[in-house]
């Protein structure tokens, strides 16, 4: 079931309940890409959030693929992560003890009403020196891998998926919420 209101896409799925992750100290030493292929052993796109900066690459199903401005993926300065497909979702971020998060998974069917919206992304797409940034236009910018921009000046938007659960007492609200894709203007 799909149905389009005021922008806004109602999606029924048989499933899609949370998993929840967690990646002690002693396993994130094995590195911390073998420690997602275990969870997370398909394609998809991720937004990093580091102490001093966000930026926005692929995951191959085994390695991240960084944007072309930064050298490889370290890990020593990341605090959250959130690595998608049309799929399904993990979402890592930075705890005392290791890293801790969850991995959800959808399944087509009925049981789980979900709401999907498009929320552009800040900024423009430009090139510069070969390599891909998006850019806002009071100066700040981020990296973001140029397999993810076909057009140079473009926009982006990230495609959120909000999932809507009853209480106790039948009112329905958002419990939580999933990046799906990143669609270009």
């Amino acid at each position: 079931m799909s149905e389009i209101i005021n922008g806004l896409t109602l999606r029924e799925f048989e499933g899609s309940q949370p998993i929840a992750i967690y990646i002690p100290e002693e396993r994130e030493k094995e590195g911390l890409e073998n420690q997602i292929y275990k969870e997370f052993p398909l394609p998809g796109t991720y937004v990093a959030y580091f102490d001093h900066q966000i930026h926005i690459g692929q995951w191959d199903g085994r390695r991240f693929l960084p944007p072309e401005s930064q050298e490889s993926f370290l890990p020593v300065h990341l605090k959250e992560l959130r690595l998608f497909n049309l799929t399904c979702e993990l979402y890592l971020w930075k705890a005392p003890q290791g890293w801790q998060g969850r991995l959800r998974k959808d399944i087509e069917g009925p049981g789980q009403f979900c709401m999907d919206v498009e929320q552009k992304l800040w900024g423009r797409s430009f090139t510069k020196d070969g390599q891909t940034y998006m850019q806002e236009g009071r100066g700040i910018y981020f990296p973001i891998h140029s397999a993810l921009v076909k057009k140079p000046g473009s926009e982006l938007k990230v495609q959120v998926r909000a999932y809507i659960t009853e209480n106790e007492t039948s009112q329905s609200g958002y419990t939580d919420f999933r990046m799906v894709a990143l669609v270009e203007v």
